[in-house]
């Protein structure tokens, strides 16, 4: 098997919403501090030099909007944000088989999903991550040859841009 670079973004939802009497967990829309959160990721991804192939995302309403202004940031078209049940509220178990399940033929993707799972996930790549912030992607990247076996590596690189915070860190070493 060829080794590639393969690139794993890693996003938290933005800000929702506090939640209605009527409206349930997975409805929440973005609050003003998502909306903000939501134009900083698109300007990020829009700034990007690696393009995913593929968005993964929670079917809740802050994940799925967070997911679809990073893919139009991205200038991806709306086919390329799929929903997939194990990001929200998933098991560690359900987002290795997600992960190991990926195309091999896409170099990058990004999975946008909520804390604790997402932030517990990065931690296994690069333990020196905490809390995840809404808003916050992180960004690994891999030497290998495909998705299967990543939970078996350490990222060449990682990078952690923080728009909850403002801020952008620069480049640390996932090692």
């Amino acid at each position: 098997m060829t080794t590639t670079t393969k690139t794993l973004l890693l996003a938290r939802h933005v800000q929702a919403a506090w939640q209605d009497a009527g409206a349930s967990e997975r409805h929440r829309p973005p609050d003003r501090r998502g909306e903000q959160e939501l134009a900083r990721l698109h300007r990020w991804c829009a700034e990007r030099l690696v393009l995913p192939r593929r968005i993964v995302s929670s079917p809740a309403t802050q994940a799925l909007e967070t997911a679809r202004a990073m893919a139009h940031g991205f200038g991806l078209p709306g086919g390329a944000v799929v929903v997939d049940e194990r990001l929200y509220h998933g098991s560690a178990h359900g987002l290795t088989t997600l992960l190991e399940g990926l195309d091999d033929a896409w170099d990058c993707v990004v999975l946008v999903g909520h804390h604790p799972e997402l932030a517990d996930l990065c931690r296994h790549f690069w333990p020196g991550i905490g809390y995840l912030a809404t808003g916050t992607l992180a960004e690994l990247r891999f030497e290998a040859g495909g998705w299967r076996g990543l939970l078996d590596r350490r990222p060449s690189l990682g990078l952690l841009h923080a728009p909850a915070a403002g801020v952008r860190a620069g480049e640390r070493s996932a090692a």
